[in-house]
């Protein structure tokens, strides 16, 4: 049995990695706006590009 950190993920495509990408930028923004690091207008912005880009990707599916 192999160790559990030595294990591979072979079932990542070039969409999970843009998800994954896109879904912590806009989380880490959310997370900036909130404690007041970047303006909310940055925010908003980001969060525009963020949210059509996932109900995108959910009618995808």
């Amino acid at each position: 049995m192999q160790a559990c950190w030595k294990r591979r993920v072979v079932n990542i495509n070039l969409l999970d990695v843009i998800d994954l990408g896109v879904g912590v930028i806009g989380l880490g923004t959310t997370g900036l706006v909130a404690t007041g690091l970047v303006s909310n207008s940055i925010g908003w912005g980001i969060g525009v590009g963020v949210t059509p880009y996932f109900v995108g990707r959910w009618y995808l599916i």
